[in-house]
């Protein structure tokens, strides 16, 4: 038996309930066995894996959710991780948790410089505004690669990946709504109670309890969340508008 602590976080709507039903789909045909699911360091999610099929069973899960390196040796320079942002609302800095948490929890670190270079053409936008119109808000799922190894932090930038992906929203000229910590049934089901379907064209999922809600063309996402988060009081809602990207990035000086 072996236990692992999976790159996945409980928080808003999300349960360990939800998760667990997640675990049994991802893995059915496999004879494999979790036990002892719980919330571990900073909202990680912990689980003891055993079975014939365990270590197949790892590998697919390190591919499909991601399995947290847990100590600072298991990274390097140019390493890639997947993590979470945190204390996106703290100072000039972007802090991302990658799930080190040996010998003590070791963040990945953004320098504004590094934002503004890879989100807006090295522009002089403040950091406030770049976390506001990227929604880099707390438990956003990012892509990053290390590119410096300190004694209390990481160094990081986003991958091509990353960068990709919010490249492919920008192309779109349609608001995105961003919901973090529910289901994609419970947005959905929102949605359908909000009386609001005319106004999305599409789901996408970040995670399994990462949402992002393809508005219409002309529908302005941020006037839907008052909408929809009262029926989801625990969730975190945000938008992401191409337009007040593009507008920002080109009103801004070098």
């Amino acid at each position: 038996m072996c236990q692992i602590m999976l790159l996945q976080k409980i928080y808003g709507e999300a349960s360990l309930g939800e998760f667990d039903r997640v675990l049994a789909h991802l893995c059915e045909g496999l004879k494999v066995t979790f036990r002892d699911l719980e919330i571990g360091e900073s909202d990680w999610v912990k689980v003891k894996v055993s079975g014939t099929d365990a270590k197949v069973a790892m590998r697919f899960l390190d591919r499909e959710i991601g399995i947290a390196p847990v100590n600072m040796e298991k990274i390097s320079r140019f390493s890639v991780l997947n993590g979470r942002v945190a204390f996106s609302d703290k100072g000039s800095k972007t802090f991302v948790d990658i799930g080190i948490i040996s010998p003590e929890i070791v963040y990945g670190v953004f320098d504004v410089e590094d934002l503004r270079r890879q989100l807006a053409d090295g522009r002089g936008l403040a950091h406030e505004k770049l976390v506001r119109l990227y929604s880099l808000v707390d438990n956003f799922p990012v892509e990053i690669r290390v590119i410096s190894i300190g004694e209390s932090n990481v160094g990081v930038e986003f991958t091509e990946r990353q960068i990709d992906l919010f490249r492919s929203w920008l192309s779109y000229m349609v608001d995105r709504l961003i919901v973090l910590g529910a289901t994609n049934r419970k947005v959905r089901e929102a949605v359908r109670r909000a009386n609001l379907k005319r106004d999305i064209i599409g789901f996408e999922s970040l995670g399994t309890f990462e949402q992002i809600l393809i508005c219409k063309m002309g529908t302005d996402a941020a006037g839907l969340i008052p909408k929809i988060g009262r029926r989801m009081p625990k969730a975190s809602l945000s938008n992401f508008s191409p337009r007040e990207v593009l507008r920002a990035v080109t009103l801004s000086g070098k």
